[in-house]
């Protein structure tokens, strides 16, 4: 039981601080990664800088709840497949999420 919640408690942080990243339109990521994803699936900006989605897919990266609930799908059918292999895959988004909380800005 002590492993599945430590699970629960990397995911969950890994989910928000790869979902946050994602639909942030502030956080371009290293070399512009997350910039590209957000162009590539379609969302766009205006001259205010405003993000907006062109398809249903973009909608979710201009939503925070609905790409969570999106990357806790990919999250728990890469568990299924690999456990071990994805909890450390998941540990530094968990690391970064926890660094922010605790910074507090």
């Amino acid at each position: 039981m002590d492993n599945m919640l430590l699970a629960l408690i990397i995911f969950t942080l890994a989910n928000w601080r790869i979902s946050f990243a994602l639909t942030s339109p502030e956080q371009d990521g290293p070399f512009g990664l997350l910039h590209w994803i957000r162009h590539f699936v379609g969302v766009r900006y205006n001259e205010l800088g405003d993000m907006y989605a062109t398809n249903e897919v973009a909608g979710a990266f201009t939503c925070l709840w609905c790409l969570s609930v999106w990357v806790g799908a990919v999250q728990c059918a890469l568990y299924l497949m690999s456990p071990d292999l994805v909890l450390i895959l998941m540990a530094p988004f968990a690391l970064s999420a926890g660094a922010i909380i605790v910074d507090g800005k």
